[in-house]
């Protein structure tokens, strides 16, 4: 009842109220009670329960440095960081006995301080989630740190100025130092197991030297540059971001749409995306292919819309255009499909490798038509989107105000959920 009341319909407080009342009426004459008096009873049994529990933690951070006579809003304002221990958070993971079958613990060998110690990778990524627009200031910024399995969300601050101060120097570095700072306080505590082992009791009823390391930080490109200049190595492009909605919807797409029109002119390219359009709505029904009756407004895609549609766009493209444009979609299409592999083989780099050849080799049509000046990819896609669910759904969940600390707990009392499943099902 729980799960179906708070996770799966989250029905508001009066609503649930209602539901314990009528239980409480109908059970009144089998002289039983329901499980819970009201939502604040539900609530409480949820908060009191341990597994899963990992509290959150918030520290604060402002400009210190000299300022200037006329001091801007940006500079005198306090900013929170709300975060989970990472390495508490590894800890749960690492228990779960959903995952025992699932996780790999490749032993350390040649550091004979970690000698057969297990090495488990910490996975790190970011991204500014927008839950709504014409409402004052509703922008997120969410990291997520995983061991491959599961996600922990942290709540970063976004410092923010108006249009006079955006370039300024002095906004711009302290934009930066907010962004690392942060980093090295929230994974402050696995700092010391990056080197020393800890005993973990894993998921598989088994007791581990559990040694963790950094890998790859999973980022769009602008968060890409602000972290570059220190780990460089580490970074990884978001795929729906980069790829799906940059290289696939922000580029190619767009690029077809220039060649049409240079080649047809704008009236008879008019004429070829209502074709276009009618051979998406005319798409047959299969498994995993979601339909557009109605046709599809390319202007109007969003992130989860490309990536439906790229299954589809190729055929929908034939004919009207130049054959080595088909090319092109076929060999990022196929980039796509390699890249999200759950399992890379040095065949299937090599496989990568040859699409992403492929690619540039057939861009070089948009380029001797006059389409495009240059192909640089990673520079222009989207970085407002709407689909993280720490984000989305605790947000609208909420009452609207003052909604951080609601959505925070609203985290915490679905993470408790999932391990109390578990638990219950084990």
């Amino acid at each position: 009842m729980v799960e179906f009341v708070f996770k799966k319909c989250h029905m508001s407080t009066k609503k649930l109220d209602f539901l314990c009342d009528l239980m409480a009426l109908l059970l009144v004459k089998h002289h039983d009670s329901p499980p819970f008096t009201d939502h604040k009873d539900l609530y409480d049994i949820i908060d009191a329960t341990q597994l899963g529990d990992v509290p959150w933690q918030c520290f604060s951070v402002k400009h210190t440095e000299e300022c200037p006579e006329v001091i801007p809003p940006w500079m005198d304002k306090e900013y929170d960081f709300w975060f989970r221990d990472p390495s508490m958070m590894a800890q749960k993971i690492l228990a779960n006995p959903t995952y025992k079958d699932e996780i790999d613990y490749d032993e350390i060998s040649k550091d004979p301080d970690t000698h057969g110690s297990a090495f488990v990778l910490i996975i790190l990524g970011s991204d500014k989630t927008t839950v709504s627009v014409g409402m004052g200031n509703n922008e997120y910024y969410l990291l997520y740190a995983s061991t491959g399995n599961v996600h922990n969300n942290v709540f970063l601050a976004i410092p923010k100025t108006d249009k006079k101060n955006a370039n300024d120097e002095v906004f711009r570095m302290f934009h930066h130092q907010l962004y690392h700072s942060s980093l090295s306080m929230i994974l402050q505590s696995l700092k010391p197991l990056v080197t020393k082992y800890e005993v973990i009791h894993c998921g598989d009823g088994h007791f581990r030297h559990i040694i963790y390391g950094i890998g790859p930080y999973i980022a769009d490109y602008k968060e890409q540059v602000v972290l570059g200049s220190d780990i460089y190595e580490l970074l990884s492009p978001d795929i729906l971001h980069q790829l799906i909605k940059g290289a696939f919807k922000d580029y190619l797409v767009d690029w077809v749409l220039k060649y049409l029109k240079l080649i047809h002119g704008t009236r008879w390219t008019e004429e070829i995306m209502s074709d276009i359009d009618c051979r998406v709505a005319a798409v047959a029904s299969f498994s995993g292919l979601q339909q557009f009756p109605q046709g599809h407004d390319f202007k109007q895609w969003t992130g989860d819309n490309s990536k439906v549609l790229m299954k589809v766009f190729i055929s929908a493209i034939e004919g009207h255009v130049h054959e080595d444009i088909m090319h092109c979609f076929h060999a990022l299409l196929e980039f796509y499909y390699l890249v999200r592999r759950n399992v890379i083989t040095k065949d299937t780099l090599n496989q990568i490798e040859d699409a992403l050849t492929c690619f540039h080799h057939y861009c070089q049509i948009f380029l001797n038509l006059g389409v495009i000046s240059t192909v640089s990819l990673p520079y222009q896609h989207s970085m407002s989107h709407h689909h993280i669910k720490a984000v989305k759904e605790p947000w609208q969940w909420s009452s609207k105000h003052n909604t951080l600390g609601q959505m925070l707990m609203s985290n915490q009392h679905l993470d408790k959920l999932a391990a109390s499943c578990v638990d219950f099902g084990a």
